[in-house]
């Protein structure tokens, strides 16, 4: 097996394009006959594993995968997917000789495929998208016990946590060109459809735990309809309306075999590779997930308080205030009569003694205060000549601000263009 890998890219290089060749009778014998030799290669590859013996394995897995190549053009093209499917997990144990691990990963979310398809995005996670991976990880660390917790609870699999790896790298402050918002990438219309609260103060979709109530909500609604979860999550991704239509259009609902967007298509294949990296993450040179979430105490406020003074009267950083209440959106807690603020749970007493110290007048902000910190909603029609900067000026924003309300990737605008601006002051 020295030079197999060359013996490999040969044989792949001239049976490339066989799979296109008519079919005669003698090719169906010796189908027949081929898939008999590989399925036991196979079958003897197992047994090794079971054994524990990685090096006979590995050596029984590249006879049959070499076999498999040589003879492609024998092959339908899902049978040849299904042999080299099982071959390369066969294979991927393997590789991993140092740590002798036999057992099979497994998911309660459908069974994970190991095709070439998922293969490239495990590939990638583990080489030059290992960095991003990795810190995709440290997150989850922070956010899954609570939402595989939320999982369970809505019984549904657990391993749909995993789904947010992909989604957002489990970031609750995650927003995508698109719009998308939060762990679970919900759109403004999908999220308040499934009662998430978002307005000026507050945006639910980055509330870990609201949102993946509403997410688990949204899933079961659409594997109820779809039948399989492969289906119901190329529908979170593209849109039930369009994959209905694609549904109906090629006439099956089987995720592997109907057209759809390759942004869709790669999103199952993304979260089987994220599984086996996720559940083995020291296979394939992670550290291994230890669940850390975050330690807080609510205490419920009466109305508005500034962000800022939370941090200080329990001698907080604001960064921290902020992490643990993604969803609130201004430097201010929403001025309604009740609001259960998270404070870290070694700094909840000395902000109780300090706040609860405070006359009301000085512990609340004022309508007076409030109504200056609330922008109202305005629309600009750019004009010929315009640009960001004379757009900021005139109405007392940021270009960056202006940027993010309408989702710009730059500072080109044009004339016609409409503009959606927050200004100062009720």
């Amino acid at each position: 097996m020295r030079n197999f890998a060359l013996i490999v890219l040969s044989a792949l290089f001239l049976g490339s394009c066989a799979f296109s060749r008519a079919a005669t009778p003698s090719d169906a014998i010796e189908s027949g006959v081929l898939s008999r030799i590989v399925a036991e290669k196979i079958e003897e590859s197992r047994a090794a594993l079971a054994k524990g013996d990685i090096i006979l394995t590995r050596e029984i897995s590249d006879r049959a995968l070499l076999k498999l190549i040589e003879s492609r053009h024998h092959f339908t093209v899902r049978d040849y997917e299904m042999f080299h499917a099982e071959i390369a997990v066969l294979r991927l144990k393997s590789a991993h000789s140092h740590q002798h691990r036999a057992e099979i990963i497994e998911s309660d979310l459908f069974p994970l495929i190991y095709n070439t398809r998922v293969e490239r995005w495990k590939n990638y996670y583990t080489t030059r998208g290992r960095e991003h991976f990795s810190r995709y990880l440290g997150r989850a660390a922070i956010y899954m016990e609570e939402v595989k917790g939320i999982l369970a609870e809505e019984g549904l699999p657990l391993d749909l946590a995993y789904v947010v790896i992909i989604e957002s790298g489990y970031y609750p402050f995650a927003r995508s060109h698109a719009g998308a918002v939060g762990l679970w990438q919900f759109m403004e219309r999908t999220a308040k459809m499934k009662g998430l609260e978002i307005d000026y103060w507050v945006d639910e979709r980055r509330d870990p735990g609201k949102s993946t109530r509403a997410a688990a909500s949204y899933l079961r609604d659409l594997y109820e309809e779809f039948g399989s979860w492969e289906m119901a999550l190329a529908a979170y991704n593209y849109g039930p309306t369009a994959v209905r239509r694609n549904i109906r259009r090629w006439n099956t609902d089987d995720y592997w075999e109907i057209y759809l967007p390759r942004e869709t298509e790669e999103f199952v294949p993304k979260i089987m590779a994220a599984i086996f990296i996720a559940k083995e993450p020291e296979l394939f040179g992670f550290e291994t997930i230890e669940s850390s979430p975050l330690s807080y105490r609510k205490y419920t406020l009466k109305g508005a308080v500034d962000l800022r003074s939370i941090a200080s009267l329990s001698g907080t950083d604001i960064r921290d205030i902020q992490f643990l209440n993604p969803e609130i959106r201004r430097m201010v807690t929403p001025p309604v009569s009740e609001y259960n603020i998270r404070i870290p749970e070694e700094n909840y007493e000395k902000f109780v003694s300090n706040f609860e110290s405070l006359p009301a007048s000085e512990a609340y902000l004022s309508q007076e205060e409030i109504n200056r910190r609330i922008r109202r909603v305005e629309y600009y029609n750019v004009r010929r000549g315009d640009n960001l900067w004379v757009i900021s000026r005139r109405y007392n924003v940021s270009v960056a601000q202006i940027k993010q309300w309408n989702n710009l990737s730059s500072a080109r605008i044009y004339p016609n263009q409409r503009l959606k601006l927050y200004i100062r002051g009720s």
